[in-house]
């Protein structure tokens, strides 16, 4: 019974103490721009990005969902190689290709991941130019909510905006038009 248990006296042997001095740190230096950014995209979300994710989660059957999302995966794989090899890794680099080549065509357009089973098993590797920028040295930037896109940092939204121009400049039509680059990113 709870009346039998007697709390144990505390051994200073089981605590760590931590010690140091206080890091004076710039906090956000763009807070009023940030909070501001953060409502709208809030507000956007709950009225049009929230409900139109529901009836995508709700209404398309997940076989469905999984090949669009494998289609997209597909078409940033140039984006991927790319950067796989600005990063001095060449191995990584020729499985992507190996990636791209056999879900374009044994897996019509990249709709099943045939590439990641067996016998190829040649996993997705998401690599953009933020990692690579960052590969390079480049820091992270301040802190930025931008509008409609969200939590991120300024190195990250220029490698965001270089990879979204690879494809589209790559393969020409259809794929430079924001019907395919709004979605793909999105």
């Amino acid at each position: 019974p709870e009346t039998d248990l007697v709390p144990a006296e505390p051994n200073p042997d089981d605590f760590i103490i931590v010690e140091g001095t206080a890091i004076d740190t710039p906090g956000d230096p763009l807070e009023t721009i940030n909070a501001t950014s953060y409502e709208i995209t809030q507000g956007v979300d709950r009225a049009i990005v929230g409900p139109i994710a529901e009836v995508y989660e709700e209404d398309l059957p997940k076989p469905l969902r999984n090949g669009l999302r494998n289609i997209l995966h597909n078409l940033l794989e140039p984006v991927n190689f790319i950067n796989h090899l600005l990063q001095l890794r060449p191995g990584r680099a020729l499985a992507t290709v190996g990636r791209f080549a056999i879900n374009s065509t044994i897996s019509i357009g990249g709709l099943f991941d045939i590439a990641a089973r067996d016998p190829f098993d040649l996993q997705y590797r998401r690599n953009g130019s933020s990692n690579t920028l960052g590969y390079y040295g480049v820091g992270q930037g301040p802190f930025l909510v931008v509008p409609l896109i969200g939590a991120t940092t300024l190195r990250d939204l220029l490698g965001s905006t270089i990879d979204q121009a690879v494809v589209p400049f790559l393969a020409g039509a259809p794929f430079n038009t924001p019907y395919y680059a709004v979605p793909a990113y999105t």
